[in-house]
């Protein structure tokens, strides 16, 4: 994806997307997002509970528990997150949580600036749902994906 001309608010462009409590202003499909904990050395690593309404048309909401690891090389900055034992963060009792977790086995996001001033970024990510998928439930995922881009 191509920000055109945001090369200079690359700052305000990460904060939008990845402040949870920005994030909640925009994204729709975000039901809840949260901060579990921070890492008390170092402020690059976050542990976040997300739940989503429309991770994949047709099904109900979904949760996740996921770390979140930042950091920037050679001009482009990364954002790595992958889900965290539930152990960490054990899932309540479902009569009160409807959200069924899955598990983020990684997203990788990097954004760099390409030409004086546009920002490129690019995204690859593997989810597990935790249950046997259909064709029907595998392509609808496919077009909520295209659909954000």
């Amino acid at each position: 994806m191509l920000f055109q001309n945001r090369a200079k608010e690359i700052d305000k462009l990460l904060k939008t997307m990845f402040d949870v409590k920005l994030r909640k202003s925009w994204d729709v499909r975000l039901r809840d997002h949260y901060l579990i904990e921070q890492n008390p050395f170092t402020d690059t690593m976050l542990i976040l509970e997300e739940e989503s309404e429309k991770v994949v048309r047709g099904y109900p909401q979904r949760e996740v528990i996921y770390k979140r690891l930042h950091w920037q090389d050679e001009g482009s900055y990364f954002v790595y997150q992958s889900s965290v034992p539930d152990a960490i963060h054990p899932d309540v009792d479902f009569a009160e949580d409807d959200a069924i977790r899955y598990d983020l086995i990684h997203q990788t996001t990097c954004f760099k600036q390409v030409g004086a001033s546009d920002i490129l970024m690019d995204r690859v990510m593997q989810i597990d749902f935790r249950q046997a998928q259909s064709n029907a439930m595998i392509q609808g995922y496919v077009e909520t994906q295209d659909n954000l881009l």
